[in-house]
């Protein structure tokens, strides 16, 4: 019997055909899109195939985000899509209560029953409140400035503070720069530190209602220096007032200065009564938490970190665009906010407040 022979053909190359792709991966696509998707399903008859050629997105992708509509009038995500949760709102309190009295995240994570990582328990922690931040140092108070305190609180508290101008001076200094930034930890920013930058002396005096120029100077402040910045900054026609002062302000303001030496020297007290007569407040020692213009420098520094500028000529300009552009509705929020800065000095018995 003659033995058949199989001639073996061998299978046709598939050109440009991946054999084996696999199950297809959805692609998330932006709220812009899904909005487009449920606008244009709301036409009478929508076609999926035609909103999907026009948005270019799948088919399915156009059925589940009107159905999803549909049912919650949204196109957002439903919750619950993501991982579960380690820890219970109950055990994340019990953690932000540890981490209140002190505790890091690496000893939380030691006493919790569950196998958590520091990283997890610092998450945690964030989504109750808490950040990990710089320690605030305050002066400490004796027993005599709180009662000053107190007392100036309980006199003033129900004053107009709306007249009052607030004044003070800051020091700014060049190479300034923010003390935290996003950044790789095996590889740190680091930046030169100069012992001895250039400084800049600044005073300035802002109410809720006018402001007055900044004055820029570099030596030290005294008593005869001072006289000179109040007679030529806060004569009434040198202010800037807001649109919306009221013409009784513009007669009859305040002005408010701290009790330093320079400030209440015989030649500063004779300038001031020259300058505005008996309409000036005696403001308590060590109490730059009763100043809104402590405010203000906050928002200058920022704005100086921000520019990082190289020389003094250009920290000028940086304060001075900076103290321009100071909204009217910015420096009444935090003028007006005296009354309850007075009423927490007065409840925690004349000790600094955060503000």
């Amino acid at each position: 019997m003659r033995s058949q022979i199989v001639k073996w053909v061998p299978a046709p190359i598939l050109v440009g055909i991946e054999l084996n792709p696999g199950p297809h991966r959805g692609r998330h696509i932006s709220t812009e899109k899904k909005w487009e998707i449920v606008n244009l399903g709301k036409k009478p008859n929508p076609n999926y195939s035609q909103i999907a050629r026009a948005v270019k997105v799948e088919r399915n992708t156009v059925k589940d985000v009107l159905k999803k509509y549909k049912e919650t009038k949204s196109v957002d995500d439903r919750p619950g899509r993501g991982r579960k949760r380690i820890f219970s709102e109950p055990e994340v309190k019990k953690m932000v209560k540890k981490a209140k009295k002190g505790k890091c995240a690496p000893q939380i994570a030691h006493e919790s029953e569950k196998r958590a990582s520091p990283e997890t328990v610092r998450k945690a922690l964030k989504e109750g409140g808490i950040r990990y931040l710089k320690i605030k140092k305050k002066e400490k108070l004796s027993e005599a400035h709180k009662a000053l305190r107190v007392e100036y609180s309980n006199k003033m508290k129900r004053y107009n503070w709306n007249k009052v101008l607030f004044s003070d001076e800051k020091t700014f200094y060049l190479g300034t720069m923010p003390g935290y930034a996003r950044q790789d930890p095996n590889n740190r920013l680091e930046k030169e530190k100069n012992p001895y930058p250039k400084k800049l002396n600044v005073w300035g005096a802002v109410g809720t209602h006018m402001r007055t120029k900044l004055y820029y100077y570099s030596t030290n402040l005294n008593s005869e220096l001072y006289s000179k910045i109040l007679k030529s900054r806060i004569k009434a026609q040198q202010l800037i007032y807001s649109p919306k002062c009221p013409k009784k302000i513009r007669k009859n303001w305040v002005f408010l200065q701290d009790n330093a030496k320079y400030h209440t020297s015989a030649e500063s007290m004779e300038t001031v009564e020259d300058l505005v007569g008996d309409h000036w407040i005696k403001h308590p020692a060590k109490s730059p938490d009763l100043n809104p213009m402590e405010n203000m420098w906050s928002y200058l520094d920022r704005k100086v970190k921000e520019a990082q500028p190289k020389t003094i000529k250009s920290l000028k300009r940086t304060l001075t665009q900076a103290w321009n552009a100071l909204t009217w509705t910015y420096v009444a929020k935090s003028t007006r906010s005296m009354s309850r800065r007075l009423q927490k000095c007065i409840e925690c018995g004349g000790q600094r407040i955060n503000y």
